[in-house]
């Protein structure tokens, strides 16, 4: 393997070296106390069984991710705002860390997922495809915990942007929140974390022994 894999991408190389692909989405897959089946666990899978332990081919998948995920965020202010804003703030969004980190650290594919999914999700809101959108949001979901905001992302767009009523900008919202509360549900770790934050260290955030 390359020396540019770097601490936690060793974690997620190790496990689905041998891994089977239902084995992936076992709940017991919660390293650093998360679970995020989709960006890690099958990410790694996936792309180690197609190029190996091969940095480059790590590399070029994240990029595809970001690019995807830059033409997502220029399609949707191309449908607001024009034709000429869209260039001028995707290219602002390429300068900030936050899109610039997955591409200098592999694991960072979990960011990049997460992103994908979620202009997504918020695209195919704006178009009236609630079912889609619901699939992808999943995606998100499956990708990284902080997804669970998005609702609110989508709340916040229908009333400020579309100008709809506050009652139609909370139904546009519901369905998600209602998949949202599901998710927490369903998650192996979530509640716990919420609930009792003192039986999990600051640092590693994994649980303190008993």
């Amino acid at each position: 393997s390359s020396d540019l894999f770097i601490v936690d991408d060793y974690v997620f190389l190790d496990k689905t070296r041998s891994a089977s692909f239902v084995e992936l989405w076992s709940r017991a897959n919660t390293d650093f106390n998360w679970y995020r089946p989709w960006s890690r666990e099958s990410h790694f899978w996936i792309l180690q069984k197609a190029f190996g332990a091969s940095e480059p081919g790590f590399r070029a998948a994240n990029l595809a991710l970001w690019l995807a995920g830059l033409g997502l965020y220029f399609g949707f202010l191309r449908r607001w705002a024009g034709p000429r804003v869209p260039v001028l703030a995707t290219l602002g969004v390429c300068s900030l860390s936050l899109w610039g980190a997955p591409l200098t650290w592999i694991s960072g594919a979990q960011d990049l997922w997460i992103l994908f999914f979620a202009l997504l999700t918020l695209a195919l809101v704006d178009r009236g495809q609630t079912w889609l959108a619901l699939v992808s949001f999943v995606g998100a979901l499956l990708s990284k915990e902080t997804a669970a905001m998005l609702p609110l992302v989508v709340m916040a767009h229908a009333r400020w942007i579309r100008r709809v009523s506050w009652r139609d900008a909370l139904r546009a919202m519901s369905p998600l929140v209602a998949l949202t509360v599901l998710w927490i549900v369903f998650h192996p770790t979530l509640l716990g974390r919420a609930t009792h934050p003192d039986e999990y260290t600051v640092g590693g955030d994994q649980p303190l022994p008993p």
